[in-house]
């Protein structure tokens, strides 16, 4: 039988198959981002293309908030946030071919009753398979990195959440901590004021000036981190109004950018650390590409640290799971665990629990 694993990050979803490598949705994912304008809906790297231009009609919290209030207060009788997660959801297993497949989700591990169970929902509308959600620190195999206790540190577009997972053959979420306003977005918003502030002070001109311009840097900005880190410095152009306009961006800018809060996150990691002592730190894809946030890790805590994949928590389940889903496919009731026994490298859910 056909599985689909979902990672449900919203600062970018993954989807895997249990017999294939690749992401139907790229090797960032497609982040939670929706564009909600007269009756039409968005999502995704589509919606977040337009983020600059229709700053008002653009919403990124539906699946870090879910539940049915209206997803823009403005419009009350316009979509609520579980309805917009479904389009997403739906637009995603499309774009990896679903057709009939089973689909398990790695939901994050803040995750309540009412967000979970408004998940199982959204399955038996677009008539979903899912016999089980997964709290995602436990989608990822952190058994070779830590042995039998791992501190995973994963970043979703508003959040960041520390993790400590534990067991050998059987591997559980036993706590979960929060750095407040630690999210992928925040440090988004330092590096495109950085980089903007850049072009100020070498071309005088400033990319924050319009929409348009605002876009334009927006939709280079993370390929713009990604190369200042690999290289330590890259060149980045945009169009101005008197032509090309191009200036250098260091690595280093970056770091300073976002230095206040990678120092916030690895005093959190350092202070579960001492209370809880893992073995080692993983840190999922979104939180690898912050410039400066591993090595401030690093020196505020004397344990290996490793780089995770992206969608580690998609491939992880969609490899773990297959013998598990053969014997639940034919369930209808989605059940969530914090919890996985792992039997000949598959893994099953003792115990779960309706959400």
């Amino acid at each position: 039988m056909s599985v689909l694993a979902v990672e449900l990050n919203d600062a970018g979803l993954y989807v895997a198959r249990a017999d294939a490598e690749d992401f139907p949705a790229g090797e960032r994912g497609s982040p939670g981002v929706a564009w909600v304008r007269d009756g039409s809906l968005v999502t995704g790297l589509d919606a977040q293309r337009h983020a600059r231009l229709h700053s008002r009609e653009i919403h990124d919290d539906f699946w870090d908030r879910l539940d049915t209030d209206p997803v823009d207060p403005r419009h009350p009788r316009g979509p609520n946030r579980a309805e917009v997660a479904c389009a997403h959801l739906e637009a995603i297993l499309a774009a990896a071919g679903r057709d009939d497949a089973t689909v398990v989700i790695a939901v994050p591990p803040f995750y309540g009753p009412r967000p979970l169970g408004l998940l199982a929902g959204i399955a038996r509308d677009l008539g979903i398979p899912l016999p089980a959600l997964v709290a995602s620190p436990i989608a990822v195999d952190t058994r070779p990195i830590g042995r039998d206790r791992t501190l995973l540190v994963e970043l979703t577009l508003h959040r960041c959440l520390i993790s400590l997972v534990e067991g050998d053959a059987t591997v559980e979420v036993m706590e979960t901590a929060e750095c407040a306003d630690a999210g992928l977005l925040a440090f988004r918003r330092r590096w495109f004021t950085a980089i903007g502030g850049a072009f100020v002070r070498s071309t005088r001109f400033d990319p924050r000036h319009d929409a348009a311009s605002e876009q334009r840097l927006d939709d280079r900005l993370a390929a713009t981190v990604d190369a200042a880190v690999r290289d330590g410095r890259c060149e980045l152009e945009l169009a101005g109004p008197a032509g090309p306009q191009r200036t250098t961006i260091d690595a280093e800018l970056l770091v300073s950018a976002g230095h206040d809060l990678a120092f916030r996150v690895a005093r959190e990691v350092q202070t579960l650390v001492a209370r809880r002592e893992p073995a080692a730190i993983a840190l999922n894809h979104e939180a690898t590409r912050v410039p400066g946030l591993a090595t401030s890790i690093k020196q505020h805590v004397p344990l290996p640290v490793t780089v995770l994949p992206p969608g580690a928590a998609a491939t992880g389940l969609a490899r773990m799971w297959p013998d598990a889903f053969e014997a639940t496919a034919a369930g209808t009731t989605a059940h969530f665990t914090r919890r996985l026994a792992f039997t000949r490298d598959a893994a099953v859910a003792p115990g779960t629990t309706p959400p």
